[in-house]
Parts: C-alpha cells; structure tokens; sequence
C-alpha cells in the first residue's frame, strides 16, 4: 500500500468516526463514556481474534468496530466522563489545540 493510499484511507475512517460521534451521543446519551469507550475497545480485539484476514465482510466489521470505539475515546475527548467527575467546560473556554497535539 502506498501513502496515497493510506492517507485516503486515513481521511475515509475519520471522516466515519466524525459522522459516528452525533450518533453515538444521540443513540447512547450515558454517562458512562470510558465504560463504553473499553467494551468497544473489546469489541475490537474480539473482531481481530476471530476474523479471517481473506474476508472482506470480517474487514468491514473490523472497520466498524474500530469506528465505534474511536468514536466513544472521542466523546471523551470532547465531552469527558462526568461518572469520573471530568466534564469539558463549554467552548471556547478550553479549546482543543491541535497543533500542540500535532507535534508530540
């Protein structure tokens, strides 16, 4: 695979996982967003245990678990985990600096 294609693929999966944290946030509202966030990182490796690498029915399920599970460590990015007692103050008070994120 070359970085065309990887790149392509890169934006592809973040652009599901941006579409997936609406959705995630209005099918389960919970709290408990780490507990969401480690069953789907199970979900993952259960995926990755059981698959056939041939088959691209296994891949796309692998897809979109991964999907889920970024989408659930990205509510906690954004939203924290009140069950924890971490809550992001609104915008703009504490904005995500990307570039600082960028060059670790």
């Amino acid at each position: 695979m070359d970085d065309f294609d990887r790149s392509f693929l890169s934006m592809n999966f973040a652009a599901l996982v941006a579409l997936e944290i609406p959705r995630a946030q209005e099918l389960f509202p919970s709290e408990k967003r780490l507990a969401a966030a480690i069953e789907e990182a199970g979900e993952v490796a259960k995926q990755l245990l059981e698959m056939d690498p041939d088959s691209p029915d296994d891949w796309n399920e692998l897809v979109k678990e991964c999907v889920q599970a970024a989408a659930m460590f990205g509510r906690i990015a954004i939203e924290g985990d009140p069950t924890l007692g971490v809550h992001r103050p609104p915008f703009p008070s504490h904005p995500i600096n990307a570039q600082s994120i960028l060059e670790e």
